[in-house]
């Protein structure tokens, strides 16, 4: 099995589709390339076949055709001889284009035909937008829309008339009332129970959206400033969750896996394809971040400055501020109350490391937070911050000491 699309390299990836088949077929002019298994291919992407076969037809310049006949079952002929890897490569592309989402590059689009484009919506992230309208494959899905109007409908449900049958329906009706105009409602009308859901489900979450803006606008209700600053909802998962912990195991057992194979971009990848389709701050996110790299509790200054280049990832990627990022830390310290021992140390290692800026740790420690851990990490890293303190204070005295030589 293949990753979708096989360029991910992530051997736990979910996404899995069956690695293509082919065979090379007669000499000359009468030679062609069959694919014995495209029927697989194209469930696994959800996607008809045809519109797989035609694409490889058309990035090939060559002449390509699907048949699914009782006898011999599923069929693409290929016209000329062509290796595997070069079939792979194209069904990859076809991927990019109509079965990865361009907001946060999983394979979780619905994809529909609206008014002669190819449009789609994705189930992960809630993005929605065109597909790739320029290539010639999109004139065929245009005239030739998916057969149930989605992707990813998911099996098991009733079953769907054909293209050629709905096709058929919509020409009779669209005579018997005489305008095109019923053609395209009837197309629209296929896929009602679904885009219904979804228009609930947004007019449900414009509601919320409404009614957090107005809780926040009311100065009598009791609220704080406490979640301003956070790019969040109230329907994210929060510190504390049961989910939140599931992310936190799969996550670790993910790092186990990989042993000393671990790339920083393959970690990230992981993670923020969590983030997306469970939905969660970059607060939280750092919090798993340090609880799958540092696993029950074994935190420290050493584990720390060898694991720093995930986490300026991370603090990058985010644009994260010093409060935003050590959240994560002191909630995994909550968490974790066996790493209080060593936090002055792992400070002190984050300061060593450039992570953390020295004012900001001042600043941040003499004031009054949120995070979930905070007290018991200030307690804890107490004789670190006075040494910045006296550090910070002894320099000043060097200063003025150098300048009174020079006005001597």
């Amino acid at each position: 099995m293949l990753n979708i699309p096989s360029s991910v390299d992530d051997p736990s990836y979910r996404y899995k589709m069956p690695r293509l088949v082919s065979r090379k077929e007669g000499r000359g002019n009468g030679s062609k390339t069959g694919i014995l298994n495209m029927g697989d291919v194209s469930r696994a992407l959800k996607r008809d076949p045809v519109y797989i076969t035609k694409f490889i037809g058309y990035e090939l310049g060559a002449q390509s055709s699907y048949t699914n006949k009782e006898n011999e079952g599923e069929r693409v002929v290929i016209n000329g001889h062509h290796d595997t890897p070069v079939f792979q490569n194209l069904v990859d592309k076809f991927i990019e284009r109509y079965v990865l989402c361009t907001g946060c590059n999983l394979p979780e689009i619905d994809m529909v035909v609206r008014k002669g484009f190819i449009v789609a919506t994705c189930k992960a992230c809630g993005w929605n937008g065109e597909l790739d309208n320029q290539h010639k494959l999109a004139g065929y899905i245009v005239k030739n829309p998916p057969s149930t109007g989605i992707g990813f409908d998911g099996e098991g449900g009733k079953e769907k008339k054909s293209r050629q049958e709905r096709q058929a329906e919509r020409m009779t009706k669209a005579k018997k009332k005489g305008g095109d105009e019923e053609e395209e409602n009837e197309d629209d009308d296929d896929d009602e129970p679904e885009e219904k859901a979804k228009k609930d489900k947004k007019d449900n979450k414009e509601k919320k959206e409404k009614k957090s803006k107005k809780e926040k606008e009311d100065p009598d209700d009791g609220s704080d400033d406490e979640s301003k600053g956070s790019d969040s909802d109230k329907d994210d998962l929060k510190y504390g969750d049961d989910d939140v912990k599931v992310i936190c195991n799969d996550l670790t057992d993910f790092v186990k896996s990989k042993g000393g194979s671990l790339s920083v971009d393959l970690l990230f990848e992981e993670i923020r394809a969590q983030q997306v389709t469970k939905v969660f701050d970059n607060r939280v996110r750092m919090y798993v971040l340090v609880s799958a790299l540092f696993p029950g509790g074994s935190l420290d200054a050493k584990g720390a400055t060898q694991k720093k280049a995930y986490i300026k990832r991370f603090i990058s990627n985010g644009n994260m501020s010093f409060k935003d990022w050590i959240w994560g830390f002191e909630a995994y310290l909550d968490t974790h109350a066996g790493a209080l021992k060593a936090w002055p140390m792992t400070i002190k290692a984050l300061y060593d490391e450039d992570l953390a800026e020295e004012e900001h740790i001042l600043a941040y420690y003499k004031g009054d937070q949120d995070s979930p851990g905070f007290e018991a990490a200030k307690k804890a890293c107490a004789p670190f911050v006075k040494w910045l303190e006296t550090t910070d204070d002894s320099d000043d005295d060097d200063d003025d000491s150098d300048e009174d030589s020079d006005s001597d």
